[in-house]
This record gives C-alpha cells, sequence and structure tokens, in this order.
C-alpha cells in the first residue's frame, strides 16, 4: 500500500507543517549514537561523510510500476512544507534515506516463511525523514532535528536541545565482539548451481540473451545476534571507498553492506555514475581488501535539473545486477532463483528538498532478524560461464561481511 505517514498527519496524510533544526557540534561518536536511537533507524557512509538517524517524523512508501514517481511526488510534497534554516551545508540538510527492493512486486512472490520474516519491514519502497539525523562530513560535525505538524518548529527545537545535550554527555564505548556463524547453508546449493547456469548459458547460446546475473544466497545461524553499529564500523575500517548502509525498521531486523557500486549522484545539473565489473583475487583496480573490481567513472551535465529519483529509475537494474537485455534477463531472474531478493542488488541512499542526492546498489550485504541472517552475491553468466569459477567467484563476494559476522 502506497502512503506518507508523519507525526502530525491530516487526513491528506501529507503534514500541514514540516521544520527542520540544526547546529554544529563537537563531535558525533557514531557507535552510541546509533545504539540510542529509537528505531527505524538509519546509517550511511561515502567519501563525503558519515550520517546516522533514527527516528521517523515522515515516512513514504510505495509499491508498483510508478513507485520511483510516487516517491518523488511524496516527498516534494512534504518538503512543500518545509521550514528550515537556510543556508545549511549539504550534510546537515534534511534528507529522506531508504530504497527499493529489487523488483517492484516485492512480497508478492510466495517464497519460503524464512526469507519472507527476514525481509518484514522492507517493503517494495521505504523512505524515512528522520527525526535526529547526526552527521560528520567536511564542514565538521552537525546535528539536525525534524518534526511534522501544527507545532513543528517547537517539537524540532525541542529536540534539536535535547540531543544537543545527550552528545555532550555520551560516553563512547568499546565494539563487542564478533557474533559468530553456528552453521551455513547455501541457495542453491552447489549442484543446483551447476544447473541453473548450464540452463543460463543454453538461454544465451540461443539467443534470447547476452547476460544474467543469478543470485545466491547464504543463510546463516549466529551465536547472538548482530551488534550492527560495531559491524558497520568494522566495515568503514576495511573498506573507507565504498558505500556502507545501514537500515533498521521499527518492526525490527536490520539490512546492512558495505557496497563497491555506485548507481547515481545528483548535485543540481552534475551527475556521476560508473560501470563496474570484475571480482577477482586481491590486486589490481579498486581494492576491496579482498575483491577487486574493474570501474569506469561516468559523468555528465544534465540540460536542466531532474530529481535523483528519475535517473535511479532509467539505471535500475544495472547490467551488473540484472543482464542484457534487461526484460529477458529480469525474466530469466525470476524463473530461476527460489529465494526473495529483497532489498539486495537494488537501490539505496537519500535525497534532499532540492532533488539532489546518492544511491548505490546493494550489493555485498545482509539481512539479519534476531541470530537468523542471510547473505547474498551474484554472478554475471555469459556465454563462456565456467558454473564453478562462477560458484568460487561468490565466495569471494561473500567475503566483506560474512568476514565480519564470525
Amino acid at each position: 500500500m502506497d502512503s506518507t505517514r508523519s507525526e502530525g498527519r491530516p487526513a491528506s496524510g501529507v503534514p500541514d507543517r514540516v521544520a527542520a533544526r540544526a547546529c554544529r557540534v563537537d563531535a558525533v561518536p557514531v557507535r552510541t549514537v546509533v545504539d540510542l536511537f529509537e528505531r527505524p533507524r538509519l546509517g550511511w557512509a561515502d567519501a563525503d561523510g558519515t550520517t546516522v538517524a533514527g527516528g521517523t517524523a515522515a515516512v513514504i512508501t510505495a509499491s508498483g510500476a510508478d513507485r520511483f514517481e510516487a516517491v518523488s511526488r511524496r516527498a516534494q510534497a512534504v518538503f512543500g512544507k518545509l521550514d528550515a534554516p537556510d543556508p545549511l551545508p549539504d550534510g546537515a540538510r534534511p534528507r529522506f534515506y531508504g530504497g527499493f527492493a529489487f523488483t517492484d512486486d516485492h512480497g508478492a512472490s510466495g517464497f519460503d516463511s524464512d526469507a519472507v520474516r527476514l525481509w518484514r519491514g522492507f517493503p517494495a519502497t521505504k523512505f524515512v525523514l528522520p527525526a535526529v539525523q547526526a552527521s560528520i562530513t567536511g564542514d565538521g560535525a552537525w546535528l539536525t532535528t525534524a518534526a511534522t505538524g501544527p507545532d513543528a518548529g517547537a517539537r524540532a527545537a525541542a529536540r534539536l536541545d535535547q540531543w544537543q545535550g545527550r552528545l555532550e554527555t555520551l560516553p563512547t564505548f568499546a565494539r563487542s565482539s564478533p557474533p559468530g556463524v553456528r552453521s551455513r547453508e547455501y541457495d542453491p546449493p552447489r549442484p543446483t548451481w551447476r544447473r541453473q547456469v548450464a540452463a543460463a548459458i543454453d538461454r544465451i547460446r540461443e539467443g534470447q540473451l547476452r547476460k544474467v546475473v543469478l543470485a545466491q544466497s547464504l543463510s546463516i545461524e549466529l551465536g547472538k545476534p548482530v551488534a550492527v553499529a560495531d559491524v558497520l564500523a568494522r566495515l568503514g575500517d576495511i573498506y573507507p571507498s565504498c558505500y556502507r548502509f545501514l537500515f533498521e525498521p521499527a518492526t525490527g531486523g536490520s539490512f546492512f553492506g558495505a557496497t563497491p557500486e555506485q548507481l547515481v549522484t545528483v548535485r543540481g545539473t552534475a551527475v556521476e555514475t560508473e560501470a563496474l565489473a570484475g571480482s577477482i583475487g586481491r590486486q589490481g583496480v579498486r581494492q576491496l581488501a579482498n575483491v577487486q573490481h574493474l570501474r569506469t567513472p561516468i559523468r555528465a551535465t544534465l540540460p536542466h535539473e531532474e530529481h535523483v529519483l528519475s535517473l535511479v529509475e532509467a539505471l535500475h537494474p544495472t547490467p551488473a545486477v540484472g543482464g542484457l537485455p534487461p526484460e529477458r534477463a529480469l525474466e530469466t531472474i525470476r524463473e530461476t532463483e527460489a529465494f526473495e531478493r529483497g532489498w539486495y542488488a537494488a537501490p539505496v541512499g537519500w535525497f534532499d528538498a532540492d532533488g539532489n542526492g546518492t544511491f548505490a546498489v546493494a550489493i555485498r550485504s545482509a539481512v539479519t532478524r534476531g541470530t537468523q541472517a542471510r547473505l547474498f552475491a551474484g554472478a554475471g553468466i555469459v556465454r563462456d560461464s565456467d558454473p564453478d569459477v562462477e560458484w568460487d567467484e561468490l565466495q569471494l563476494k561473500y567475503r566483506p561481511v560474512l568476514d565480519e559476522l564470525q
């Protein structure tokens, strides 16, 4: 069901007023702040800085083929009511954070109950305007609060005062140890994988498609629930050039990862994207500790400003996670894979009131709930692919997240 919800919601679903307040702070102890935030909790880190956020001022959900446009339209309605200090540096501006499922009919495919349970709280599309946002950027550390409803300005200011005081007295906690892995199970197992790859190669040689990216999931039983803030911090230490993300819905569970793949960044009329391919053992072009990728950056200038979600819609799914041609590749994926991709390999990121934003492709990721976790990896199958070589490549792709859990 498509909707816009907020703290002070009128019958239309769009708040009467939206207010944001911001101030500089001395520091943001990220790990501690994440633990203190109420759900939903969000985390985003890239070369421009780190942001953690919690609580909800407004939330947008959408499904169906028009979900990208629907989110953009509803967010513009929310931002149209915005009262915020101006100017603010990029990292301090109020933003919607969230993501999309790989397919627009996510949740309607009837997969096994474990997959459905793990993806609970992650609909086809969900974006949150957080109540509290703490950012560390090149402009320093900033605290931003948001509220909606008739008294939005007063409540945003009160939140700012409250959290500014809390940040000044927060201790810095030591990181916890990884949860450990008790058991693991592949879906599909190796014999089934070989058959799936062989069938895909047959389709390619028959001329039905040129490439298809088949995914595998790794279900693991953990020794204890994941302390996601600690995992995210360790991923940042090891993969500083990746996009690190965290989404924890109010209903529980977590989706997190460290992806090397930028989908698109928009700043005014300036656009950045990239082509990313290839995964082999360490040595090479973009170093990711245990995997390296061939990367081609692409920069362009648009004739006029476009909302970042317009470009997200145009680019998803990329050939690196879907295949070519896209329609035939998606058809093959649907007919082959026996598990729910959920938000894996889909766009995750943020956008602001001007339609600027950054989105990455959510690979090198895991979804967890309690002591259950599911990791994902995909392999691009072409005419001359070898199923066993592709299997070995999948194991490399699990390592960024798996190494931090075991």
